[in-house]
């Protein structure tokens, strides 16, 4: 049911993977089980004891999609019933679809939330795509041709529309709205 071959994809999973993948390559990398030689000159180990001052720094939990638009919401933006909900992800990368009906017409709001909506963002400033800025929403947010990318704090999220039957001047006003009532949702 989940059709995510596209970039946005790619990037929301390499984020979420990434770092175990590095792990895995460099212990794979390693060859031999001797130390290499090395040149550098280093420093004696020391033992730094241990804090007694607990970390102040919040971690970030990333908000699950489903509650930045419902399915009422996501039903208005696409002008068509969608199916309820299928979640997908995990850890700081999460995705919530509503599909359409096997009976058409063809609709797809898929809501991103998580770092690799940064990392889509970027993509697509990369390849050239156009953008409008929206004020006053979040810390910052950004209106694609069937995208919106937004920021609060330093939690990102977006959303995704694939609408065969919708002109695409109406999608944009539909996210230009969604917008802010998710912008209003994160933490």
């Amino acid at each position: 049911m989940l059709e995510m071959t596209n970039h946005r994809f790619v990037a929301r999973a390499a984020t979420a993977v990434g770092v175990s993948f590095l792990v895995v390559v460099a212990g794979a990398c390693g060859g031999s089980s001797k130390p290499a030689a090395s040149t550098a000159t280093q420093p004696p180990a020391t033992t730094a004891p241990a804090s007694t001052t607990p970390t102040t720094a919040k971690a970030v939990t990333n908000p699950d999609p489903c509650t930045l638009v419902t399915q009422a919401e996501a039903e208005k933006l696409a002008e068509t019933p969608l199916m309820p909900a299928v979640k997908a992800g995990s850890g700081d990368q999460l995705l919530c679809q509503y599909g359409g009906p096997t009976t058409g017409p063809t609709a797809q709001v898929e809501i991103f939330s998580g770092p690799g909506e940064k990392k889509s963002l970027d993509i697509d400033r990369g390849l050239g795509h156009a953008f409008t800025t929206l004020p006053g929403v979040g810390d910052e947010a950004y209106l694609e041709a069937d995208n919106l990318f937004l920021r609060k704090g330093t939690v990102w999220a977006g959303v995704n529309v694939v609408l065969l039957d919708v002109p695409p001047e109406r999608i944009q006003a539909g996210l230009t709205t969604l917008a802010t009532t998710i912008a209003s949702r994160l933490p």
